[in-house]
């Protein structure tokens, strides 16, 4: 019998039922609200026992830290909700034999509307207006904006999320460009950084964080972007550098930027990015549909079932 911990929050939960249907009776599932932050040196909750003698973890909450992982008996896999594995110790599960696995574009079309979302809001001004109106202010909202299928947009990052939203910019009728040091693709054209900032009216990011892309967007290139430019970010907070897009808000260097993710979550509402007017913020609920949290979770299942009996699973990372 599998033991499986899924880790969730209420505001961020998985697909019990799915994993249950999976599963079909070969293991058991328990859900504890594993914290953002280590549990080495805190009073140790009531479900760390169940944690540290299961099989396998299924990680949407918390993080997974080097001193969690010596504490594992029996883990033999880690499974992350979806293809970002910034909250687990990758390089120490290798070191302890723990297999991790991911789910990549399990939230490749609930990202990608949200990120179309953003974009609409930021070319049409739509959450601008609802808060007009709700301060009773008619002629505030009644702002000109321009379409979608008028801009230019930039993809950094042409994995399962940027194809998606550059499938659907097409459809709106825009131009689309990328950059990616690691995918190709023949449909649309392959530039370099500084020119698709230079080129694009719209720049949307899709990409993971690492050592690699952690500040990829600082004040030089939002100039790059320019006045009218719109920055739209799904993936990971720190690609932009907070502090530059809040003063590139401020000077009017940049449009509009729109963000699901921050450097800190929850942020830091003391954060000056909370002051300016030309910014869309979001909770980090780009893959928060029921449709999303099915498909991941049956994944993810999948792969544990398999890493647990000893078979290869489908989206190993390490």
């Amino acid at each position: 019998m599998i033991k499986i911990i899924a880790t969730a929050l209420e505001d961020l939960p998985v697909a019990e039922e799915m994993i249950k249907d999976v599963l079909q009776g070969q293991g058991e599932l328990e859900v504890i609200p594993l914290p953002f932050h280590s549990l080495e040196n805190v009073e140790k909750p009531s479900w760390f026992e169940s944690l540290i003698n299961a099989d396998a973890l299924f990680i949407r909450s918390g993080i997974v830290d080097k001193w969690l992982i010596d504490q594992l008996k029996n883990c033999k896999v880690i499974t992350l909700h979806g293809v970002g594995v910034d909250q687990v110790d990758v390089n120490h599960c290798k070191t302890k034999g723990i297999i991790v696995t991911n789910v990549p574009g399990g939230n490749a079309n609930a990202a990608a509307e949200l990120t179309i979302g953003l974009m609409l809001d930021a070319l049409r001004g739509i959450s601008f207006a609802h808060n007009s109106m709700l301060n009773k202010d008619w002629d505030k909202g009644r702002k000109i904006g321009n379409e979608l299928g008028s801009q230019k947009v930039g993809i950094i990052g042409m994995g399962n999320i940027g194809q998606k939203v550059a499938q659907l910019c097409s459809l709106f009728g825009s131009e689309v460009a990328y950059y990616d040091k690691y995918h190709e693709t023949e449909k649309y054209k392959k530039m370099e950084l500084k020119d698709l900032l230079k080129w694009s009216s719209i720049i949307s990011i899709h990409i993971p964080l690492n050592n690699e892309t952690k500040d990829l967007i600082g004040l030089e290139e939002l100039k790059l972007l320019g006045e009218d430019g719109i920055i739209i970010n799904v993936a990971r907070g720190a690609i932009i550098n907070e502090d530059s897009l809040s003063k590139a808000l401020s000077n009017n260097t940049i449009r509009w930027a729109a963000c699901d993710v921050f450097s800190n979550e929850p942020p830091n509402f003391n954060n000056s990015l909370f002051s300016r007017r030309n910014i869309t913020m979001t909770p980090h609920i780009g893959g928060s549909t029921f449709e999303c949290l099915d498909t991941i979770a049956k994944v993810a299942t999948n792969d544990i079932i398999k890493a647990v009996k000893g078979q290869n699973p489908d989206n190993k990372v390490v």
